[in-house]
């Protein structure tokens, strides 16, 4: 799947550099692989993302991109994005507003001034970076995207009106594939990411949208997993169907 988001979000952008950190010995034509530890949690995660991967990347910014998320409007890219150590997606309803990680472009400089700062808790590492060391590294001279270009750099919970560059949340895939291409994601992604909170709000969100193929291949593999979730998914099923005052999918 991480494959799947680097194609995406290079196939009409040029990047460098495109750079791959996995623990699997791959080869894969333009990408540079970069060995490193199993992640196998999101806590494992951000003590990566805080870690010194950063020395491997040579240019002076780099763009986050994980599995769930790429670039969906190449022609929104702006120069002047560059200014910027950290643009991400607006968090609602924060003091800080920007920004999420996981569609996000950073400097490296912003990186080597993470490596001073000490850090008792460390998850989530946007978080750490943008909400709790935010003015320690802004006193440090590194500067964050104010809101308005955030928007048009990136959206998770909301702000797809605005068409940004990318995104970043498996319940907006709906947002960004047409609906024969999202249908095949699905029926190749494994049971865990279907059947997760995030497969739920994508599951709500393709009742609302109409996308019948979406829907049926999401109610098909989430009906196969335990009994609570089985009946979860028809109560969204019926609950979603008569909203929209239709039968379901």
């Amino acid at each position: 799947m991480a494959l799947n988001a680097i194609h995406r979000s290079t196939a009409q952008l040029r990047f460098d550099e495109i750079l791959l950190f996995t623990d699997q010995d791959w080869v894969v034509d333009g990408v540079t692989v970069v060995r490193c530890e199993s992640i196998r949690s999101a806590e494992e995660y951000s003590k990566f993302m805080l870690g010194d991967f950063h020395r491997h990347i040579r240019a002076p910014h780099f763009l986050v991109v994980q599995w769930d998320g790429f670039v969906m409007h190449p022609e929104k890219w702006r120069d002047d994005f560059l200014d910027w150590d950290y643009i991400g997606a607006p968090w609602p309803h924060r003091d800080y507003a920007v920004g999420n990680g996981g569609f996000s472009l950073r400097s490296v400089r912003l990186h080597q001034a993470v490596d001073t700062l000490p850090k008792p808790e460390c998850h989530p590492e946007d978080s750490f970076i943008c909400l709790w060391n935010r003015p320690q590294l802004e006193a440090l001279g590194m500067r964050f995207a104010p809101l308005a270009v955030a928007r048009e750099f990136s959206a998770e919970t909301d702000g797809y009106e605005h068409q940004p560059l990318g995104f970043h949340r498996f319940g907006n895939f709906n947002e960004a594939y047409e609906e024969a291409a999202l249908v095949d994601f699905l029926r190749a992604a494994p049971d865990e990411v279907v059947r997760s909170t995030e497969g739920r709000v994508l599951l709500k969100n393709s009742l609302l949208l109409g996308r019948k193929a979406v829907t049926r291949e999401l109610i098909s593999r989430r009906l196969c997993g335990p009994l609570r979730m089985r009946i979860d998914t028809l109560s969204i099923v019926l609950r979603y169907s008569l909203r929209r005052g239709v039968r379901p999918a």
